[in-house]
């Protein structure tokens, strides 16, 4: 885990001492990477879209949460695909 369990817990406290209003997008952005880096990867998922949804299309922070979402979902349909036939 190393660093990325540093820069978790720091995207953590930085993210609650700004629970009055929306994250700083490029602080969310970082917070879900190191979700994933750090063992939660439902959780990176949920921030992505969290912040998917609030940034516009044209914003560079949205964009890459939106393409971070799509290769995630790739990913994870080609893990859940059908299963090879193994003829007999």
């Amino acid at each position: 885990m190393g660093r990325w369990g540093d820069a978790r817990r720091a995207t953590e406290r930085a993210l609650a001492a700004a629970a009055a209003g929306p994250p700083e997008p490029a602080l969310a952005l970082m917070h879900a990477r190191a979700l994933a880096r750090t063992g939660d990867p439902a959780a990176r998922i949920r921030a992505l879209e969290a912040l998917a949804s609030r940034m516009g299309e044209a914003d560079p922070v949205g964009r890459e949460a939106r393409r971070t979402i799509s290769e995630l979902s790739a990913a994870r349909a080609r893990k859940s695909g059908p299963i090879a036939r193994v003829n007999p």
